[in-house]
């Protein structure tokens, strides 16, 4: 029994202090300016489930939303950073390059501090958090997600908030329960842009 507790599960995957060998896959063509709505953990299955919203995949007024699941979850971290309380404003009549150098100071004052993930996810009942940025690595049967945003809401104010997690596998799904898998998910996202793009090019001409 002494020795089952002292044994530590394995960790060879740290977002902290990725491997060389890792493969690095940014998801922001589908996840960029979504919304985690929701997120919940089952211990006795070892995932951690997000439901999003992601509106710019979908057809106007569709209410479907996105589902992604991480399986054999070992890590789950969540961070926000916190403002400083001191005074800060602008001057009036300063330069932009002035006043883009007194916001990156003030921003350097700010405090990145960790959050209990049970509190995290119990904060969805009131806040959200709008994507900015979302990454994947891969080595051996390893994945690490890490997914930074905004989150907003009641219990907090526009805070940027990072999270990640270590497991080994990730899923998509939709919530009308039409066929789709995680590469579906990545294909909706190169789609949109694609299109994006072709619609900007209308434009000009």
């Amino acid at each position: 029994m002494t020795q089952l507790m002292n044994e530590q599960p394995e960790q060879e995957l740290d977002w902290t202090h990725l491997p060389a060998d890792c493969d690095v896959q940014s998801l922001w063509v589908a996840l960029h300016d979504g919304e985690i709505i929701s997120c919940k953990s089952n211990l006795i299955d070892r995932t951690v489930t997000f439901e999003c919203s992601i509106e710019h995949l979908l057809d106007e007024g569709s209410d479907v939303k996105f589902i992604l699941q991480l399986d054999k979850v070992a890590s789950a971290r969540a961070t926000v950073w916190i403002r400083w309380p001191g005074e800060f404003k602008v001057p009036e009549g300063v330069s932009c390059e002035e006043q883009g150098r007194l916001i990156e100071d003030y921003h350097k004052k700010w405090r990145e501090e960790s959050i209990g993930w049970h509190e995290f996810e119990a904060s969805f009942v009131t806040d959200q958090l709008r994507i900015t940025d979302a990454e994947l690595a891969r080595r051996n049967e390893q994945i690490a997600l890490k997914i930074g945003g905004v989150f907003e809401g009641e219990k907090f104010d526009e805070l940027y908030c990072t999270i990640v997690l270590i497991g080994s596998g990730i899923r998509a799904s939709r919530s009308d329960n039409q066929t789709f898998d995680f590469e579906s998910l990545l294909d909706l996202g190169r789609w949109y842009w694609d299109s994006f793009g072709e619609d900007k090019t209308d434009e000009a001409e």
